[in-house]
């Protein structure tokens, strides 16, 4: 057995491990990553499903771009996973690639899917406390959030990946949440027809409450 079909069949097999590890951790002091600015670098990097179609790559820079940052695409973004969990390595490698560059300011997943939780096992925490960033995904990157925070106390944004509909509710969130300023109130999207709502909302339980 290869040394790479060695590791990929070890990162398959540490989330439970790491499980167990993340359980018994203490919980880390709150680490924010510096805010991003118009002109920083971001780098793009498919932990899950890949993502080979050259429109949609492009989508992905264009995101980026209209957020007026720049844009450095990992090695493992474009390519294939011929079989299961065997692009896992390069994954991880990517993501490390792009903590441990001084030019990238904050890391954009390029869609959700399935495969974050194959990279666990392997992930550099030291690394990634290191050099905190800005690191923006939803749905399967939710492994990544879960994970990172746990073990290094970085405060990750849970978003809109690259490939995801901007909308002009989404565009202005996603500007407050990384900058230096406070948020404010989170409203509700604005809706065309209050009678077929795109975003229904009810309360389930009324009151107040406090967190994180």
């Amino acid at each position: 057995m290869d040394r790479r079909t060695l590791l990929a069949q070890t990162l398959l097999a540490a989330p439970a491990a790491l499980a167990a590890q993340m359980a018994s951790a203490p919980s880390p002091t709150l680490l924010k990553p510096p805010a991003l600015k118009p002109g920083d670098t971001v780098g793009l990097i498919s932990p899950s499903t890949y993502v080979v179609d050259p429109d949609q790559l492009n989508l992905m820079r264009l995101t980026a771009q209209m957020f007026g940052l720049n844009v450095k695409v990992g090695k493992q973004v474009g390519q294939r996973d011929p079989r299961p969990g065997s692009s896992a390595p390069d994954r991880v490698a990517d993501l490390h690639a792009m903590f441990s560059d001084p030019e990238v300011k904050g890391i954009l997943c390029v869609r959700g899917g399935y495969g974050s939780q194959q990279m666990l096992g392997a992930l550099d925490f030291d690394l990634i406390k290191r050099h905190p960033k800005v690191l923006l995904g939803y749905s399967d990157i939710t492994a990544l959030h879960l994970a990172i925070h746990k073990m290094t106390g970085l405060v990750t944004f849970h978003g809109p990946t690259g490939l995801s509909p901007m909308t002009d509710y989404s565009q202005n969130w996603i500007k407050r949440a990384w900058t230096p300023e406070p948020m404010g109130t989170l409203g509700n999207p604005r809706e065309n027809n209050p009678y077929r709502p795109r975003h229904p909302l009810r309360t389930i339980r009324p009151g107040k409450a406090r967190g994180r």
